[in-house]
């Protein structure tokens, strides 16, 4: 199939995939289709950095990525996500109305003191209204790559009165918020640095120990000091939006399902007893994977982002008869893959019981492939993520009864779902 150009040409064409085996052709052969980051990003809103994969910037991923954020490396935060969502459980038991208060804590504690060295000293610190702000910016923005600035980068300067869009008119509205983001941690994560008070197991602490090292020996940096802070900001605003989210969607479900929530009580019961509080060591137990099946079932029935971030061609190309010019923006479905009936059955029903293995008596349905991206641009603080879930849902099972609320007659109140379309989804 081919594609005639004329005044359409101005119009990038965008390209969803929809099938996981389209995803894994086009993705794994890196060779033939050297896809770059991803589009420009949010002109007004700011752009939350990525962590760069390219020349000169090989220092700067190998750190991010091999001591920071992989499978073995985040093992050094388990400590950290124990000790918060014990006190998300505190303030729960202490004060219960205040529960989303203290997951918000949990969500945005535990990334700022991974980020930038900081602790939360209560529940009104100013660094929990900065996230709170940032996500708001983010989670109704419109989904990544997809707004009318991302095809016309020109309508960032343009009055808004001239081209009244609604994600021109949000961003410019909460673009101060992504920059709040940036400047409070930063600044403070510096001072610290400086007066030799810094956590040094913190992602900003080697990076700035190497940066003002190789300045002050007049030695040349491969990275900036503004990429330290927007890469360190990336990470708290991706890690305390996306982790808050999963754990908001989880808990609703074990309110919509209590089957499903006393199924993982009387697990966890079982296997840890009730004389201590389940901890990340936990989790490597194989009887307790039902709870490891509760997460990966929240990811795939609500996908933080449903189209993912986008990727684009670098050359044109032609797959499966379909030609896909250069520049075209490749955004993988992460919806419909986590939908496909072929593959999973009743696929709108949160069902944790389709991971069961067929010899135990399941359906052995496979895990929802890509909720964190593909390739290059794959989120690399997911190990991180899904741990900080695990550890925080594992707690509160095991130590506090859920069910929906009642009105004045005693009648169970309905929640009311809503969800939002920018990078992460839940409200």
């Amino acid at each position: 199939m081919e594609f005639s150009y004329g005044v359409s040409s101005l119009l990038r064409l965008v390209l969803i995939a929809c099938v996981t085996f389209v995803i894994w052709q086009v993705f794994s052969k890196s060779s033939r289709h050297p896809y770059p980051p991803s589009p420009p990003g949010e002109p007004i809103l700011g752009h939350i950095r990525l962590v760069p994969t390219d020349d000169p910037h090989l220092y700067y991923q190998k750190l991010s990525q091999e001591y920071t954020f992989t499978k073995n490396s985040v093992v050094k935060y388990r400590s950290i996500q124990e000790q918060e969502a014990r006190q998300a459980l505190y303030t729960i038991t202490q004060r219960p109305k205040d529960w989303e208060v203290a997951l918000s804590r949990f969500a945005t504690a535990i990334v700022l003191r991974v980020a930038f060295g900081i602790t939360l000293e209560n529940d009104d610190d100013e660094y929990i209204k900065i996230a709170a702000d940032a996500m708001t910016a983010t989670g109704n923005g419109g989904s990544p790559g997809a707004t009318v600035i991302d095809y016309f980068p020109f309508l960032s300067n343009v009055p808004y009165w001239l081209v009244p869009s609604q994600a021109i008119k949000h961003a410019k509205k909460w673009g101060p918020a992504i920059q709040r983001l940036h400047d409070a941690p930063y600044a403070a994560a510096l001072k610290d640095f400086k007066d030799g008070v810094a956590q040094k197991s913190s992602y900003i602490y080697p990076l700035l120990e190497k940066f003002l090292e190789n300045d002050s020996r007049g030695l040349p940096n491969d990275f900036s000091l503004r990429d330290i802070n927007g890469s360190a900001a990336a990470i708290f605003i991706a890690g305390s939006d996306t982790t808050f989210a999963t754990t908001m969607v989880g808990i609703l479900n074990l309110l919509l399902h209590p089957i499903i929530f006393h199924k993982a009580r009387n697990m966890l019961d079982e296997t840890i007893g009730t004389d201590r509080l389940p901890t990340l060591k936990d989790r490597d137990n194989p009887k307790l994977l039902y709870l490891e099946y509760i997460i990966q079932e929240i990811i795939r029935w609500r996908p933080l982002s449903p189209l993912g971030v986008p990727h684009k061609s670098l050359k044109d190309d032609v797959y499966n008869e379909m030609f896909i010019p250069r520049g075209t923006n490749v955004y993988f479905n992460t919806w419909a893959m986590g939908r496909d009936e072929a593959i999973y059955k009743d696929p709108d029903l949160f069902n944790p019981d389709r991971y069961i293995p067929v010899e135990e008596g399941g359906s052995g349905e496979p895990y929802l492939k890509g909720p964190f991206g593909f390739g290059r641009r794959i989120c690399v603080g997911r190990h991180l993520a899904l741990a900080s879930v695990w550890i925080v849902l594992a707690t509160l099972i095991s130590t506090v009864n859920m069910s929906k609320a009642t009105d004045s007659e005693g009648k169970e109140i309905e929640p009311v779902v809503r969800f939002t379309t920018g990078l992460s989804r839940f409200e």
